[in-house]
């Protein structure tokens, strides 16, 4: 057919087991087009909130999928720790705003946000994981707090944006 364009269209649903554990989560950031989580209501040690995936007592970010078509997010303030690949190749968020308590950021955490330009690094941050920013080619600068004690090798690697880092 003439004019005729091919269409794929790509949706992931990820529907939990009560068997799925905090640590098999990274794998949910490597699953392409993954926009939708969900999990039964009695999961006992995880919790869905606005698509996002917590620690039952909200104060871990597990996953925010890496296809939620947000452009700006504000990580809960119960949260004090955001998950190793947490946001991973989330290529949709342009800004996320952290909680002031907030104490780690794990490793790979933000890795391959290309379409992120801003974060807040709060005070309260200790440590920022191995690769925890690396190839957030849209960051331009970023602060790193007095607080932070422990930077892991290759944390703002390939940021190929970035024209201010301050310490």
């Amino acid at each position: 057919m003439k004019g005729h364009l091919p269409m794929q269209i790509i949706f992931a649903v990820f529907r939990f087991q009560k068997s799925f554990k905090t640590e098999d989560a990274p794998i949910l950031t490597r699953i392409a087009g993954l926009s939708v989580i969900t999990l039964p209501h009695d999961h006992p040690t995880l919790k869905v909130e606005d698509g996002v995936l917590f620690n039952k007592e909200m104060t871990e970010l597990i996953c925010f999928p890496n296809d939620l078509s947000m452009i700006e997010y504000t990580v809960p303030d119960s949260v004090i720790s955001i998950a190793d690949e947490a946001f991973r190749n989330n290529d949709h968020l342009q800004k996320i705003i952290l909680p002031e308590n907030l104490k780690s950021i794990g490793n790979y955490a933000f890795y391959s946000m290309y379409s992120l330009k801003s974060i807040n690094i709060p005070d309260s941050v200790t440590s920022i994981g191995y690769s925890a920013f690396g190839f957030c080619s849209g960051l331009k600068e970023i602060t790193i707090p007095d607080g932070v004690t422990e930077i892991e090798e290759l944390a703002f690697g390939n940021c190929r944006g970035m024209r201010y880092l301050l310490l």
